[in-house]
């Protein structure tokens, strides 16, 4: 079995303990605390566990121009995403660790809603039925949400509905 695990960040008068190897050809990376294996995670850019392993390394001090060198990432994107894991909040945590910009404003709890609304809305307002669910959401929630934000859900929603109309039908035939 051949190894393909190449060196990417070494130990260093300020990090004694971390050497960390990228395996190009499985897509992982490889931590390890002195000759111990500590963790395994995916080599993807977007992965979360990625982002906690360098929030952890950011917040322990390793080079952190290192870190951005090998990662990509901003040093005020790293240094945010420490900040989120040292204040324990579940909720700082998948804002910082998210991704970029302002929350989300489709919440778990508003796509909910949508979808106990969807099938009596849509049954008798196909024409504007994205409108009068927005407004709803605009009186229930304080938030305005674009139509383009609501499009692929409205297309789940519309195809359940459709499906669900066939189911019935062939039941009456």
């Amino acid at each position: 079995m051949e190894n393909h695990l190449q060196l990417i960040i070494g130990v260093d008068k300020n990090n004694p303990n971390f050497t960390i190897y990228r395996d190009s050809q499985a897509k992982e990376i490889h931590v390890y605390i002195g000759l111990a294996l500590l963790e395994i995670i995916p080599d993807k850019k977007d992965d979360p566990n990625l982002k906690f392993l360098l929030a952890r390394l950011f917040n322990a001090n390793v080079n952190r121009r290192r870190l951005t060198e090998t990662f990509g990432y901003s040093y005020h994107t790293m240094q945010r995403w420490g900040e989120a894991i040292k204040s324990g909040d579940a909720e700082r945590m998948v804002r910082a660790l998210g991704g970029q910009g302002a929350p989300r404003k489709l919440t778990k709890e508003i796509e909910g809603y949508i979808a106990h609304r969807f099938k009596s809305i849509y049954a008798v307002n196909k024409r504007s039925y994205s409108q009068e669910i927005r407004d709803e959401i605009k009186k229930v929630f304080q938030v305005e949400i674009a139509p383009e934000t609501l499009r692929v859900l409205f297309g789940t929603l519309k195809e359940q509905y459709y499906q669900e109309k066939a189911k019935q039908e062939k039941k009456t035939l």
